[in-house]
């Protein structure tokens, strides 16, 4: 995988395709093959595609996130307007109303209360004992991928 990274950066290509470069890697090669990935970045001249399940790698590095699900754009914009646009909101099932339940992406009720993804304009209006917290990256990919329950 490093061996064709390397080939990749050694054309300096105006646009570089990656699909799960990362995959294989060890924890060190990786932390330095981003590196790479975000100076290459830097200059406006060079633009990067990359293909990953590693979203880590993706909160790391990307600064436009697409979420595919089965060949469907679920969602897509810059990264940090993505974060900001959704919030996980958890609290106690007694102040869950049926409107709530139904906004939430990635839904889930538990003996200790229910947590969801919703987001922010929608999860400001609502009231009560709430907790509402910025996501990270995974929880916005998996609770989009997820959708909102049907009833």
């Amino acid at each position: 995988m490093k061996l064709q990274a390397a080939v990749a950066l050694a054309h300096d290509p105006a646009l570089l395709i990656l699909d799960e470069p990362t995959a294989g890697l060890d924890p060190l090669a990786r932390d330095e093959f981003l590196d790479v990935v975000a100076e290459v970045m830097e200059d406006e001249a060079h633009a990067v595609l990359f293909s990953s399940h590693i979203r880590s790698d993706l909160e790391r590095v990307a600064d436009y996130v697409t979420v595919l699900d089965h060949g469907r754009v679920v969602t897509s914009a810059p990264t940090q307007d993505l974060i900001d646009g959704f919030r996980v909101v958890r609290g106690d099932v007694r102040g869950l109303a049926d409107d709530m339940r139904r906004a939430m992406y990635g839904f889930r009720l538990s003996s200790a209360g229910f947590e969801g993804l919703a987001r922010t304009e929608e999860a400001a209006t609502w009231r009560g004992d709430l907790v509402c917290d910025p996501p990270t990256l995974d929880q916005i990919v998996v609770g989009v991928a997820k959708g909102r329950p049907s009833s």
